[in-house]
C-alpha cells in the first residue's frame, strides 16, 4: 500500500489551487479583450488560421482603396468630358446658326473664341494637383496654345494651334485583384482635333466671314468622339463598382471566419467563469480544512 503523506496531499492541492487560478486569468481576459486566442500558443493552428484572414482581410483593404482611388480619378475624367461635350454641342449650334437668316457674326466669333479657351481649360483639367489628360506625365500640363502664320493674298494672320505636350499610347494601370490590372486613364489627345478646330472656326469667320465647308462636320466628329470616350469611363466605373461589391462581400465572409476562430463567445466564457470560480471557492475551502488536521485527528478512534 501506497502512503500519501501530508506533504503530498499539500502539493496537490496548492497546484490544484494554481489550475484554478490560471484558468480564472485566462477567462478574465479573454471577455476583457474578446478574444481567445490571446498567444499563438494557447492554439497554434487557430492562429495561424486567423493570420491567413487577417491578411486576406488586409488585402481585399488594399484593393478596395485602389478602386476608391481610380473610381475617383475616372470620375473627375468622365466629368470633363461631359463639360467638353457640352462645349462642342454649344459650338454646333452655333456652327449652324451661322448659316441661318438671322445670323449676327459680330456676336457668334467672340462666344466661339470664348468656348474654345474654356475646351483649353477642360483639356488640362487637373485632379489632386495632377493632370488628368497628360498621359503618364501627370506633372506636365498636356495642351498648349500658338499660332501659326497663314496668308490671305497678301495679308499674313494668324491662326491659333494647339500642341499636346503629354505621352501617348502609355496609360496608367490600376491592381484591382491579383495580378488583375486595369486602366484608369484617357488618352489627353483626344483633345487636339476638337481645340483645333473650333480654332480653325474661329479664323474663318474672323478672316473669311464664314465657315469653311468641313467646319460643322468636323465639330460633329469631335463631339462623337468625346461622348464615345465618355462612354468607355462610364464602362470602366461600372467594372469598378461591380469589383468593388465583390470585394466589399469577400471582406465581410473572412471578418466573420476571422470572428468565429478568434474571437471569445461572451456567454459561454462568463459561465465558464462562474464555473471556475465556484471550483475556486470549493478548493480553498478544501484547504481549509487540510489546514486543520492534525495528528489528533488520525488518532481519533
Amino acid at each position: 500500500m501506497i502512503r500519501v503523506t501530508q506533504s503530498t496531499v499539500a502539493q496537490q492541492f496548492l497546484y490544484n489551487v494554481q489550475q484554478n487560478e490560471q484558468s480564472i486569468m485566462t477567462t478574465e481576459q479573454e471577455l476583457s479583450t474578446g478574444k481567445r486566442l490571446l498567444t499563438p500558443q494557447d492554439n497554434p493552428g487557430g492562429a495561424a488560421q486567423a493570420m491567413h484572414y487577417q491578411a486576406s482581410i488586409d488585402s481585399a483593404s488594399q484593393y478596395l482603396t485602389n478602386d476608391q482611388n481610380a473610381q475617383s480619378w475616372i470620375t473627375a475624367s468622365g466629368n470633363a468630358l461631359q463639360s467638353a461635350g457640352s462645349i462642342l454641342q454649344q459650338v454646333q449650334n452655333l456652327a449652324i446658326e451661322v448659316n441661318g437668316p438671322n445670323s449676327m457674326l459680330s456676336a457668334i466669333t467672340p462666344t466661339l473664341m470664348s468656348l474654345d479657351n474654356e475646351l483649353m481649360t477642360v483639356a488640362n483639367s487637373q485632379f489632386n494637383g495632377q493632370y488628368l489628360f497628360a498621359g503618364t506625365s501627370v506633372t506636365t500640363q498636356p495642351y498648349s496654345a500658338g499660332t501659326t502664320v497663314v496668308m490671305m493674298g497678301t495679308t499674313a494672320t494668324n491662326l491659333t494651334t494647339y500642341a499636346y505636350g503629354g505621352t501617348t499610347n502609355t496609360t496608367m494601370q490600376t491592381e484591382i485583384e491579383p495580378s488583375v490590372h486595369m486602366q484608369i486613364n484617357v488618352q489627353g489627345n483626344v483633345f487636339t482635333q476638337a481645340l483645333n478646330d473650333v480654332a480653325k472656326m474661329v479664323w474663318n469667320l474672323a478672316n473669311t466671314g464664314t465657315l469653311g465647308t468641313s467646319d460643322l462636320s468636323n465639330i460633329q466628329g469631335d463631339l462623337q468622339n468625346i461622348q464615345g470616350v465618355q462612354a468607355v469611363t462610364g464602362s470602366w466605373q461600372q467594372r469598378l463598382t461591380q469589383n468593388t461589391q465583390s470585394l466589399q462581400t469577400i471582406q465581410t465572409n473572412l471578418k466573420t471566419q476571422l470572428g468565429n476562430t478568434q474571437n471569445v463567445d461572451i456567454a459561454s466564457a462568463i459561465v465558464n467563469l462562474q464555473q471556475e470560480q465556484n471550483a475556486y471557492q470549493a478548493a480553498l475551502g478544501v484547504g481549509a480544512m487540510l489546514q486543520q488536521t492534525t495528528l489528533l485527528n488520525y488518532l481519533h478512534p
